[in-house]
């Protein structure tokens, strides 16, 4: 049976993080759970130091409060002491249904040639405003090809971010190039999958999804698939995520301050 690392930025919100551990903790497939707490205030690190006693966290990572590194940074720490065969990377504020951490990983084996699977999906055609005016871009998932071999699954060009898995053995060459002061996975995507690029007749499209659906497909297909679950397992919630865009690309020079494992 393979074991997964389950691994999560978390920073402030411990309402949020509570309702996350206790639904997670409903999960019966074995797994280890990294916490990389981002310069949460005092009340959230001792919340999560109490969940380390109790054994609920395998292994908790604190920055000094105040010291916020970025979502890309917390994420990449936490891979970096993961033992499983799976990462399954998290937001902390999602709710799961009912086994969802098997599904993932038949799914993963039953596909080899997924690259990314994302495990919460979410679905937009507008660009949006986020309260202080930036431009937000969430992209809708379009459907390139589909195959059965006994899970549904959606092959698509673009996905969301807040719950995915990858293997292990593709992510550790990934974090050894990995840019910390840079909080999202652009490029970790690209190299995963490169079925996300555009078609080489148009490489000035700009991001969103590709306008030639057939040439883009022929291109790619034989690359790794970026793939959704279908229907998700995993779901998240808009607008309570823990950690903003702004908060994720700070890039304060502070190592992590405390690494321990549960008992």
């Amino acid at each position: 049976m393979s074991f997964v690392s389950i691994i999560v930025s978390a920073w402030n919100r411990p309402e949020l993080l509570g309702r996350f551990f206790e639904d997670l903790s409903k999960t019966t497939y074995p797994y280890e759970l990294i916490v990389h707490d981002d310069g949460s205030q005092v009340d959230t690190q001792m919340a999560l130091i109490g969940l380390l006693r109790k054994g609920t966290i395998s292994s908790l990572i604190l920055n000094p409060t105040g010291y916020n590194r970025g979502h890309g940074t917390s994420v990449n720490r936490a891979a970096n002491i993961s033992e499983g065969d799976y990462i399954v990377k998290l937001n902390g504020d999602e709710t799961f249904a009912v086994g969802w951490l098997e599904t993932a990983v038949k799914t993963m084996e039953m596909y080899p040639e997924i690259g990314i699977l994302h495990l919460a999906h979410y679905y937009s055609k507008a660009e949006k405003h986020d309260p202080i005016g930036r431009v937000v871009w969430d992209v809708e998932p379009f459907v390139i090809h589909k195959e059965n071999r006994g899970i549904p699954l959606n092959i698509v060009w673009a996905g969301p971010g807040c719950a995915f898995m990858v293997r292990k053995k593709e992510w550790t060459p990934w974090v050894n190039t990995y840019n910390p002061s840079f909080g999202e996975d652009v490029e970790f995507r690209l190299r995963m999958c490169p079925m996300m690029r555009s078609p080489s007749d148009n490489p000035n499209l700009r991001p969103g999804a590709p306008k030639d659906f057939k040439a883009h497909w022929e291109e790619f297909k034989n690359t790794p698939w970026l793939a959704l679950t279908d229907p998700p397992v995993v779901s998240y919630h808009p607008g309570a995520g823990l950690c903003s865009i702004y908060e994720a690309q700070k890039t304060l020079q502070k190592g992590p301050h405390i690494i321990c494992k549960s008992s």
